[in-house]
């Protein structure tokens, strides 16, 4: 699977990039989802999910997190010059 990633924040800027997954790597219900990011909003991960069956619910979503991410920010600097 191959899902497109552009987003927008004010204050950040642009997020662009790319989320890959494999449907049912470890069972039935089950998702491996990689996403990649760069822009405001940098981003390395790989994410498990599981999705299980609840008592009322239908399904609960199991998932799991590993990875990096960073946000960057413009920093200005206004300062006088001293003579």
């Amino acid at each position: 699977m191959f899902l497109p990633v552009l987003n927008v924040e004010d204050g950040y800027g642009w997020t662009y990039g790319a989320r890959f997954g494999l449907s049912n790597p470890v069972g039935a219900r089950s998702r491996v989802t990689f996403p990649l990011t760069w822009g405001a909003d940098k981003r390395a991960a790989v994410q498990l999910e599981r999705l299980e069956r609840g008592p009322s619910t239908g399904s609960v979503p199991a998932c799991r997190f590993r990875g990096a991410s960073t946000r960057s920010t413009s920093a200005t600097t206004s300062g006088s010059a001293s003579r």
